[in-house]
């Protein structure tokens, strides 16, 4: 059997012979090579550690910044909110949207006649 570094023993390389460890210098690609990998490694990390720590701050400062408390000073219709259903598949029919009496030139810009096209495409209403 042969003895390891740290006095361990494996029965592999008993089988095999002694093991022989090249002290031959590599090349200087070989260094570049994983120096190059080495870097990209910890750039990956810091981007990763940086990504999820700034995700981190977003949702500390939206959770002190909202309150439900001014919940109640925000101008929405009923109805933007709970619009009614029909068709034949009961789908929402919206006829008031959230931002509609959010300040003057929405509220006029509410009261604009809509045409909408049907088989224009997804949601397609031309002003």
């Amino acid at each position: 059997m042969v003895v390891l570094a740290r006095g361990l023993r494996t029965a592999k390389q008993s089988l095999n012979g002694p093991r022989h460890i090249s002290t031959a210098k590599l090349s200087p690609g070989y260094h570049r090579i994983g120096s190059m990998v080495k870097w990209t490694g910890k750039m990956c990390a810091f981007a990763a550690v940086g990504v999820v720590g700034l995700g981190t701050v977003i949702l500390v400062h939206d959770a002190f910044t909202y309150q439900v408390k001014h919940i109640d000073r925000v101008p929405v219709s009923p109805l933007a909110l709970h619009p009614e259903r029909g068709g034949p598949r009961n789908l929402p029919i919206v006829r008031v949207q959230v931002d509609d009496e959010e300040d003057e030139e929405n509220k006029r810009l509410a009261e604009k006649p809509r045409l909408v096209i049907v088989g224009g495409g997804w949601g397609v209403c031309y002003d």
